[in-house]
């Protein structure tokens, strides 16, 4: 069964470890549901009559609705602010399906997570670092015609999930009427933690 965590983290509201054990096991499922995109990419991998051009648009959409997937199950702070794993998908799509998995998973997350709004300006930000992030990794591996280690798949996600924290802090002041600090405090740690070793264990098994 799917399940969307909110978390009521408002200003003035107390941080409880009820609340913080809700948020790590609803980050933790949202990460783990990405599991099951393995099954999708081996099957498009099988395809055989498919042209380099047509698998690489399916594992663009496979990722686009995976990410759509995450933000479906995901960990809300307050009005509109989502929380999840998206951000895994959208940097490992330039890896699996190069520029054309690219265009079409961002057009997907990032025109949804626009759709679904939210209290703050530019909720699509992050999803274009992990983005950005992706393809700089993806070209990076490409020159040196080498497959990403664990380690190296885990430093990229550490990076996107350090910079879109980072995006959260210099936006303080706009968060900050929405959602209480501590609360802000309590995900930074899972968030660095889940979501890169997430990515790390999907990269390698893809």
């Amino acid at each position: 069964m799917l399940l969307r965590v909110t978390l009521h983290g408002y200003r003035d509201a107390s941080l409880t470890m009820v609340q913080i054990t809700q948020f790590m096991l609803g980050l933790t499922q949202n990460v783990s549901l990405l599991a099951l995109l393995i099954v999708g990419y081996v099957w498009i991998r099988r395809i055989t009559k498919m042209t380099p051009a047509a698998r690489d648009a399916a594992l663009g959409l496979l990722f686009g609705l995976g990410a759509v997937a995450a933000m479906l199950t995901s960990v809300s702070l307050g009005t509109g602010m989502l929380l999840d794993g998206r951000t895994i998908l959208v940097g490992l799509a330039p890896l699996f399906g190069g520029w054309i998995a690219v265009v079409i998973t961002d057009a997907i997350a990032i025109g949804y997570r626009v759709w679904v709004g939210g209290p703050v300006h530019a909720p699509w930000l992050g999803m274009v670092v992990a983005s950005l992030c992706g393809i700089a990794f993806w070209q990076f591996n490409k020159r040196r015609n080498r497959r990403p280690s664990f380690v190296s798949l885990w430093l990229l996600g550490l990076l996107i999930s350090a910079i879109n924290l980072s995006l959260i802090l210099i936006r303080g002041g706009e968060f900050a009427a929405y959602v209480a600090g501590d609360l802000l405090e309590a995900v930074a740690i899972p968030l660095l933690v889940i979501n890169p070793l997430a990515m790390a264990i999907l990269g390698v098994a893809l």
